[in-house]
């Protein structure tokens, strides 16, 4: 039976590049780490024995500029952009107590927004 490797990590939380997650890429896969890194992840320890055997590529992204943030208004505006197809469904406050601790399921196709206190 043939191992199916990941394409591309996609890591929006402060978290280093493991052996685990270099282990579940593809070879010339990437890892994309979005988001400041802060606290005890501010030095990530990253296998390079790994990183250069697969050949991957390692990006970081810690987000839009603020000075583009009236472009991309002007985008949704004139439904160029269209943000709500991100929300799978709303939720309550009281809902998001036992939504929150599923999340790691992965069940969600899209973005859960509390819109209801």
């Amino acid at each position: 039976m043939a191992l199916d490797y990941a394409d591309t990590n996609l890591v929006k939380i402060p978290e280093e590049l493991s052996d685990i997650r270099a282990a579940n890429l593809r070879k010339r896969g990437k890892h994309i780490q979005v988001g400041l890194m802060t606290g005890n992840h501010q030095h990530a320890k990253v296998p390079m024995d790994k990183v250069l055997a697969k050949e991957l590529e390692i990006i970081g992204s810690h987000g839009m500029q603020a000075y583009k943030y009236p472009d991309m208004l002007n985008m949704i505006k004139n439904g160029k952009l269209q943000p709500e197809k991100l929300i799978e469904k709303t939720i309550s406050l009281e809902e998001a107590c036992s939504a929150l601790p599923n999340m790691d399921l992965f069940e969600n196709k899209g973005v859960l927004v509390i819109d209801s206190f």
